[in-house]
């Protein structure tokens, strides 16, 4: 359930940020004339907004400050000092918008007519999403967001003002349950009658954390986010050094922390979900994230143990696959990995630290168990753990209504995929709706999961049923129908 103070946060995010006025650099340089058209009648456009917006380093959905704002004349000319580097966004009533990165001198730009959608939020099981923010783009993933929506309880926002204009149009939907990993454009060619277009976002994480400089007082105002994406997800400390982010998946390799100037203060290097994380910075560096070692920073001591995991099921047989992690209550630090063929895993954890040890997870075909606490109390030291787990469950699914180019996938709750029958869609006749295939054998994961199916010919056309959220609800076999989109399970 969303908290009332979410719902604010989410209402002030999505609002357009204040207006800054022109600085005095901007105002002694020179000046850049555009002339803004109608596409379709070659006419002037009149009253047409534009405001200059300069690229963000660490960009965070909803915000908006142009620099500079200025409104097209009678005969739709427009004059703004010019800034290197910096995007023109044009916004006209009726129009789509537009973003011209650094135009020139008496430039020409053509505004296409908008196109009204009603963009459709659902999660991985095809539920409905409300308070999505939806964050339209025209510019590059460090443009801010020049149209935000959010999605009501039917999990629908209608969006105005954009269009397929030829240019960068994304779309970045926002939400503490959802992953911020992928986007794309907005997809006008997939309305249907009613203008509405539905789109699938996989599940993400939240992590809350502080960050410190040496002494111990707050950094105040630092980037903190996943460098991987123009978008991250990034957020930014408040006064007292906290922050918020979410959009992640649930295990990120790590998070950076950059200043006002880009410069790189730390790293996150690993995050456990719903810990709190803390990271005391010392001072700028002009690395890079590409020098990063993942298993240590420069900015934490080099984790010198090892903790060894051996998970077994009843019968004897090596339990494969099975996620460990190891933990720092006191930081959030946390490290992870799956068990090999032989149903072990080896984890380089921090020595003289307290760790907690957990194995299995929803995720996974095996239930959570608690492997208690550990101190590795000399460098080089290692501590070794058993684990016995019950056998997963297995089930065979009967898939109906395929089609040429489907892709089954077995979506779990947190975000990841396991691809099924690949070998026998490909061999799919064109043209037909009524292909079956069975797949024998299916490991279950223990938590929410669903089967997808997406259709690789046409753009994101992604169909999914949600199947009974506990394999203890399931028999032997489970029955996908993708024409009448139903899901039964039987023996």
């Amino acid at each position: 359930m969303l908290t009332q103070a979410l719902l604010v946060t989410l209402a002030v995010h999505a609002t357009v940020g204040a207006m800054m006025p022109q600085d005095a650099s901007s105002k002694a340089a020179p000046s850049i004339s555009l002339t803004v058209l109608d596409a379709r009648t070659n006419a002037p456009v009149r009253a047409a907004m534009v405001q200059r917006v300069h690229e963000a380093l660490f960009p965070t959905w909803g915000t908006y400050e142009p620099t500079g704002i200025a409104t097209s004349d009678d005969a739709g000319r427009v004059s703004m000092a010019a800034s290197g580097g910096a995007w023109w966004i044009i916004k006209a009533d009726g129009f789509a918008v537009r973003g011209v990165l650094s135009p020139r001198d008496g430039q020409t730009v053509e505004l296409k007519p908008e196109v009204p959608i009603t963009i459709e939020i659902v999660d991985f099981t095809g539920t409905p999403m409300p308070l999505v923010h939806l964050g339209v783009c025209v510019g590059c993933g460090h443009t801010p967001d020049v149209i935000s929506a959010t999605t009501g309880p039917d999990g629908r926002a209608t969006i105005r003002g954009a269009g397929p204009n030829g240019g960068i149009v994304d779309l970045y939907p926002v939400h503490p349950d959802l992953l911020r990993d992928d986007y794309g454009g907005i997809p006008f060619d997939e309305m249907d009658e009613a203008g509405v277009a539905t789109v699938r976002v996989l599940p993400g994480s939240k992590l809350e954390g502080r960050v410190l400089f040496p002494d111990g007082s707050p950094a105040v105002g630092v980037g903190v986010g996943l460098p991987k994406r123009h978008r991250g997800p990034w957020t930014r400390t408040n006064e007292d050094g906290d922050f918020t982010l979410f959009g992640l998946p649930t295990h990120p390799d790590y998070l950076e922390v950059r200043s006002a100037t880009n410069e790189i203060l730390g790293y996150f290097a690993g995050s456990r979900q719903g810990c709190r994380r803390t990271l005391t910075i010392h001072g700028p560096t002009r690395g890079t994230s590409r020098e990063l070692d993942l298993e240590s920073t420069r900015f934490e001591e080099r984790p010198t143990g090892h903790v060894l995991v051996t998970a077994q099921l009843a019968d004897g047989r090596a339990a494969v696959g099975v996620p460990v992690e190891a933990w720092d209550p006191d930081t959030g630090w946390c490290v992870r990995g799956l068990t090999d063929a032989e149903g072990q895993v080896s984890l380089l954890v921090h020595a003289n630290r307290d760790l907690r040890v957990e194995a299995g997870g929803p995720e996974s075909a095996y239930p959570t168990f608690d492997l208690g606490r550990i101190r590795i109390d000399e460098a080089g030291s290692s501590e070794s753990i058993g684990v016995e787990f019950p056998a997963p469950r297995k089930v065979s699914i009967r898939l109906l209504g395929l089609e040429k180019y489907d892709s089954i996938h077995l979506v779990r709750a947190d975000g990841s995929r396991l691809l099924l029958a690949e070998d026998a869609i490909d061999g799919l006749e064109p043209g037909r709706d009524d292909h079956e295939v069975t797949v024998d054998g299916v490991t279950l994961p223990v938590g929410r999961w669903a089967v997808a199916c997406v259709h690789s010919d046409r753009r994101n056309n992604y169909r999914g049923l949600q199947l009974p959220s506990s394999t203890r609800d399931l028999g032997d076999r489970v029955e996908v129908d993708f024409r009448t989109e139903s899901a039964t399970a039987g023996r």
